[in-house]
């Protein structure tokens, strides 16, 4: 897209600003992009918050999420939770996985009032059910302490699980240690249970199994599958 090439970005803001004045969308957007990084223009926030609300509300769901992380920030405009609430519900409304994520949060910390782990833990499901293994972490965390899931080990086992197998080198040390705290309050055939779902999940959705799946366990000893 040639953004990197600064004199290419000098060219390309004067036709995305004659096409975005149209209510081009992917235009709109594109000159959002290039005021906020400060490419082939001088850097201005302010100015991406404009073109980013040019192309929301067309209908581009890239620019609804983005208008929800600088309203959360308050990075070019006055900084309001309810606006990142409304943007990132409209991102996520539209299929957007790290908008479901970042409504997760917000809930979850009550930043736009009072706290709702219901809501939280129903948007972490929505992005989880997306492949985002953050989620799943923050599902885990929720489904150990908080009454918005069930509060059960044997799920927060399965989502630490499912976290560990998809996520960073980050998420995968942190789900390894939640999930070593977790097993101690579950019996060999709990884990088992909670490991032949992650795997399920993993095989209908398509991703690799990882080695941590690939075995069972009875009280005494730990069987490699066949």
């Amino acid at each position: 897209n040639g953004y990197g090439v600064t004199a290419n970005n000098r060219e390309a803001i004067k036709w995305f600003a004659k096409a975005a004045a149209e209510n081009q969308v992917d235009a709109a957007y594109n000159l959002a992009h290039l005021h906020l990084e400060g490419l082939g223009v001088e850097k201005n926030s302010t100015e991406a918050v404009k073109w980013f609300k040019v192309a929301a509300e067309a209908g581009g769901k890239d620019a609804s999420f983005n208008l929800g992380v600088l309203y959360h920030r308050g990075d070019g405009i006055e900084q309001n939770n309810n606006e990142a609430l409304a943007w990132f519900t409209r991102a996520a409304e539209a299929g957007d996985s790290n908008a479901m994520f970042n409504l997760g949060i917000l809930y979850e910390n009550g930043d736009t009032g009072k706290k709702d782990e219901k809501k939280a833990a129903e948007w972490y499901l929505k992005a989880a059910e997306k492949g985002d293994a953050r989620a799943f972490y923050n599902l885990g965390v929720l489904s150990e302490t908080s009454e918005g899931i069930s509060g059960d080990f044997p799920l927060a086992y399965q989502n630490y699980l499912l976290a560990e197998a998809m996520g960073d080198k980050v998420v995968k040390e942190y789900s390894v240690g939640a999930m070593k705290e977790v097993a101690l309050h579950l019996n060999a055939e709990e884990r088992n249970e909670a490991r032949q779902k992650a795997k399920e999940w993993l095989q209908k959705n398509k991703k690799a199994i990882p080695a941590s799946l690939r075995f069972v366990e009875d009280d005494k000893k730990t069987k490699t599958e066949e």
